[in-house]
């Protein structure tokens, strides 16, 4: 941006010294050059001095926003020095207390004639116990603080980012302030805007443009490393799948010899080392052509890239359109239309640029049986998914609310099992607001990735679930507020469901609210949850088991089972856990009275 501003600054310079163009002190207008103005010399100058005057809105729309999101990290700051140092205060007061009970230690020792008294060996019991639960205190206040120094040194990156960016975007502003007056000017001569040549200048086809230009950042892709590939796939899955798109080129290429000759595959009609590289048991039920080994790596790669530039603090948040998709590809195995897995190699790559803790969540309507087995024993990734399971008989099968990971990573997996088609926006929401948003407040990510699949979107022909595009903008939402955010793309096999429900999300990433959803045909507000992040453990507000209205029987089981596995590892699933229970039993109960009433 700087350099593009600087740029026209260059440009409007030299214009400058062409063309003289005020006529007094405090007066800015364009010199009509003679008494016969060339009305296509004004167009240009117009449509210019336009180009600067919008560059010059959005700059300042982007000034508002960093401002904004500048006093928000001060506050979150101070919020977090104000933690420290009651952390600090109440370590200081743990050291006291621990010194208080050294010193009846050393009084019982010399006290040793009494040791027999059992009021004295209780008192030594008890003071035992103390100090036990004392250096367990000291423990968790150093953990915390240690935390709480992490979280600073985020926060103060972030805003030495955003204050970057402020001077920058201020820089701007007063180079083209100039050409603005100029514009305006202009404006009060033409009285309506001129098009140049092959152009239409409307606010339908050049503002969002402009004003998009300056919200986002397009990169290209790029090739995942052996390295990045290697962190997450076996060495075995990596050489099959560019074996069998390499064999499928040699294929081609044979073929194409042949049929010029008029054989093909020496008469055979199959060509034996394409069907040898493709029948790997590392490449199971996937089509491959001679450009799929390409194409995955593309999509890894890609992935990884988006990731590393959020951590970094280069965007807020990021998206990778990318195709094939991932989260089915194992660490040996390549299945599912999947055959790198695109979500794990960009945390695998975001963890060694310097992460801790990544979330990732999976909205695909099929379970994401790859990630899942991938971080099954991991305690840094959480694995948090929404899916059909249908009791296994949905694709891929697994994914039951039991599968909760295992060893270090156990309480670590999270799977909200549907069983059942039309899942709809009040089911997925409410598993957003009692699952997956406390559970991963409690986590505190460093990074959240979304595995996007759109084959829960109604009209999907492979999902059968009933969940609008627009419902996907509110779940971005909700994550983006949790953490720095990376969408990649999964599923979706209706392709005006998957633009409408890709653009959603895109929105939000780019700090629109989302768009209100659907209830019965007609619109109703965001979830109040955009404007509040969830915290981790609240029982009021949007956060109330009254948030179950429109939730299915099947959908509050399968909140009832993932809450009731995962309640033994975290303490918001245990609270959750007891306000779905309760607002289950209070809908029964409604339905027994209303069952019972008299007719009238």
């Amino acid at each position: 941006m700087p350099g593009r501003l600087d740029a026209l600054a260059s440009q409007r310079s030299r214009s400058a010294g062409s063309s003289q163009r005020y006529s007094r002190p405090g007066s800015a207008v364009i010199n009509l050059r003679g008494s016969r103005p060339n009305s296509a010399a004004i167009a240009q100058e117009i449509e210019g001095f336009e180009d600067d005057f919008m560059i010059l809105t959005h700059v300042r729309e982007k000034l508002q926003f960093i401002e904004k999101e500048n006093s928000a990290l001060d506050s979150g700051l101070g919020q977090l020095e104000a933690g420290l140092a009651d952390k600090r205060d109440r370590l200081g007061r743990a050291k006291v207390e621990r010194d208080t009970l050294r010193l009846k230690g050393r009084k019982i020792k010399e006290s040793g004639s009494n040791l027999t008294s059992p009021q004295l060996l209780d008192d030594i019991e008890i003071q035992k116990e103390k100090r036990e639960g004392l250096m367990g205190s000291i423990e968790e206040a150093q953990r915390h603080y240690a935390e709480l120094s992490d979280s600073i040194q985020r926060t103060n990156h972030r805003i030495m980012n955003a204050t970057e960016e402020l001077q920058a975007a201020q820089a701007a502003a007063s180079i083209i302030a100039p050409g603005m007056a100029a514009a305006a000017a202009a404006r009060s001569v033409s009285g309506a805007a001129i098009a140049g040549p092959g152009k239409v200048r409307s606010q339908e086809t050049m503002g969002p443009s402009k004003l998009h230009g300056l919200r986002f950042l397009a990169t290209p892709g790029r090739d995942a490393t052996d390295q990045e590939l290697l962190a997450v796939h076996d060495p075995q899955l990596v050489a099959a799948v560019t074996r069998a798109s390499e064999a499928l080129k040699r294929a081609a290429c044979r073929a194409a010899a042949g049929a010029a000759n008029g054989a093909a595959f020496g008469g055979m009609g199959v060509d034996l080392e394409a069907l040898e590289a493709t029948n790997s048991s590392h490449i199971q039920g996937c089509y491959v052509n001679a450009s799929t080994a390409a194409c995955a790596r593309l999509a890894a790669g890609s992935a990884a890239d988006v990731a590393c530039r959020v951590l970094s603090g280069a965007a807020r948040h990021g998206a990778a359109i990318i195709r094939p998709p991932g989260h089915h590809a194992e660490s040996s195995v390549a299945m599912g239309f999947c055959y790198y897995n695109n979500a794990a190699v960009a945390a695998r790559a975001a963890q060694a640029a310097g992460a801790r803790r990544v979330v990732i969540m999976d909205w695909d309507v099929h379970h994401g049986n790859g990630t899942q087995r991938i971080f099954y024993d991991d305690p840094t990734v959480l694995y948090m998914s929404t899916h059909r399971h249908d009791r296994g008989r949905f694709f891929p099968g697994s994914g039951a609310a039991t599968e909760a990971g295992s060893g270090a990573g156990l309480g670590f997996t999270i799977n909200v099992a549907w069983n059942g088609s039309g899942v709809c926006d009040a089911d997925m929401l409410a598993a957003f607001r009692h699952v997956i948003l406390p559970v991963a407040s409690e986590f505190r990510p460093d990074l959240v990735i979304v595995s996007a699949g759109f084959d829960a979107v109604e009209g999907d022909p492979l999902g059968g679930c009933c969940v609008s595009p627009a419902a996907f903008g509110h779940f971005t939402a909700l994550l983006a507020a949790l953490a720095p955010s990376v969408l990649l793309l999964e599923g979706g096999y209706n392709l005006t469901a998957t633009a409408a429900a890709t653009e959603a999300c895109m929105r939000v990433l780019l700090g629109e609210a989302p768009t209100p959803l659907p209830v019965d045909g007609e619109q109703v507000g965001a979830t109040t949850a955009w404007a509040d992040p969830a915290p981790a453990l609240a029982a009021s507000g949007p956060w109330q088991a009254s948030g179950l209205e429109g939730v299915s029987e099947s959908a509050l089981e399968s909140l009832r089972a993932v809450l009731g596995v995962q309640g033994e590892h975290w303490e918001a699933a245990r609270v959750h856990g007891g306000l779905v229970e309760a607002a289950v039993q209070e809908r029964r109960q409604g339905a027994v009275a209303g069952a019972g009433a008299a007719p009238s």
